[in-house]
């Protein structure tokens, strides 16, 4: 169970901004002030001025922790030493904030560097010690390392941590609450939501790393009863009591990651997981159909009787965007995964990429860049996309190519330095020791 049941030393750090930083005060000294480490925890919790309920930080894939419980004077959550300096560390990483806390860009390494070595000072990867609070902050080393090989390290044991908590299973219910009063159920509750916080964002980044190597999944749902996160406002508000769907679900039905970014890379999971086997083709043809429908509702319930979308509803705008070029592009990577090799010969059936769905795709991608020019909105999860959807922009005719030249360059730049950076291996398929059906 999280260590957030166990009880830290009952130390009253009076005068405190954040009592929540507690724990690290005696690993803090000239370099990382006290005044720094809580406006490094402000930065954390900052939501995207057009989108709230999408974290600021490029590091922070999801809202996990209620802002609340770290925030509030008492009483706090109580935190491991090591994920509080992951939290800092992510927050300091964040350049368009940190530059305005950290004079010098020397300064900000050296604040990293020291962060990264308290919370690997503090860091516990073996049972009974490990905690979700280890799990999450091997999650944000992996984040603030992700243009590194040593991401996927990070990555990797998070996962096996998290199967060896159970987080992947719902916690059964308590024969009575955690402390005899009305807050006991609350807290508990809180616990199982960051439980499922945490394995849906490792479910999710496995399928990107399972897209990079071009390889199946291995974060799986085994329990039939795991509830995926609740609406991100009413975690935030502490309203435990609200519905909750169980997996797979493949509807878009909010505007949190959880809600909109977890379907595709539901349908992403059963992509790698059948790529080269057409007998499940047709459900997954199903299950994006059911996700594109579901935009379109999500779409007409915002217009409302209008018929046109809200110019300061940007964030129902960038969630249309992005869910409809991500969905386009799982299309189109079920035609190549389907048309690659051996696969094509013995599976005539997927045809390739059409000159509409080229088209289409450019469309996309010119409609995200009107509403987030830097590509920030999802940046993680949408770059792997991105590259993938790239290739067939390549190929439009050249007489349709004129008027979007700008854009391409400006793509084929991007795309050539995601391809640098991340060292992605997407079109390096090898056919050996596949098993084809």
């Amino acid at each position: 169970m999280s260590r957030t049941l166990a009880c830290w030393p009952r130390i009253l750090w009076t005068g405190l901004r954040y009592p929540v930083l507690g724990p690290l005060v005696p690993y803090l000294d000239d370099q990382i002030s006290y005044s720094l480490a809580c406006d490094l925890l402000d930065v954390y919790f900052q939501p995207q001025p057009q989108a709230p309920a999408h974290p600021l930080s490029p590091y922070v894939l999801g809202f996990v922790f209620r802002r609340q419980s770290f925030l509030q004077a008492t009483p706090p959550r109580q935190c491991s030493p090591a994920l509080l300096s992951s939290m800092l560390l992510v927050a300091a990483e964040t350049s368009c904030k940190a530059s305005s806390l950290i004079q010098t860009w020397r300064q900000r390494r050296q604040v990293c560097n020291q962060l990264k070595l308290i919370t690997l000072a503090h860091i516990q990867m073996s049972a009974p010690l490990v905690s979700l609070d280890d799990v999450a902050a091997l999650m944000h080393l992996g984040m603030v390392e992700v243009v590194d090989e040593q991401s996927r390290f990070w990555f990797h044991t998070a996962c096996g941590l998290a199967e060896e908590l159970g987080l992947g299973r719902e916690l059964p219910p308590l024969v009575a609450p955690i402390h005899q009063s009305m807050d006991g159920n609350a807290q508990m509750e809180e616990i199982r939501e960051e439980r499922r916080r945490v394995w849906w964002l490792l479910y999710m980044v496995d399928r990107v790393f399972a897209l990079y190597e071009n390889r199946s999944p291995i974060v799986l749902v085994l329990d039939p009863d795991l509830l995926q996160p609740m609406d991100d406002a009413e975690y935030q508000n502490g309203d435990f009591h609200a519905s909750r769907r169980r997996a797979p679900n493949f509807e878009c039905n909010g505007r949190s990651i959880y809600a909109h970014l977890l379907p595709l890379m539901t349908i992403l999971g059963e992509i790698m997981a059948q790529r080269y086997c057409p007998t499940m083709d047709n459900l997954i043809r199903h299950h994006l159909e059911v996700y594109e429908t579901s935009l379109q509702r999500m779409r007409g319930e915002a217009e409302g009787s209008t018929g046109l979308l809200a110019e300061s509803d940007t964030e129902t705008q960038l969630v249309v965007a992005y869910g409809t070029y991500m969905a386009r592009v799982l299309g189109i990577l079920m035609t190549e995964e389907g048309s690659t090799g051996l696969a094509r010969e013995r599976h005539p059936s997927r045809s390739g990429t059409t000159a509409a769905d080229v088209a289409a795709v450019f469309e996309d991608v010119s409609q995200i860049l009107d509403l987030d020019p830097d590509l920030k909105f999802i940046q993680f999860f949408f770059g792997i996309f991105l590259f993938r959807g790239f290739r067939p922009l390549t190929q439009l005719p050249m007489e349709l190519q004129p008027n979007r030249r700008s854009t391409l360059n400006m793509l084929s730049k991007i795309v050539t330095e995601f391809d640098i950076h991340y060292r992605v291996r997407a079109y390096s398929i090898n056919i050996r020791d596949r098993t084809y059906c």
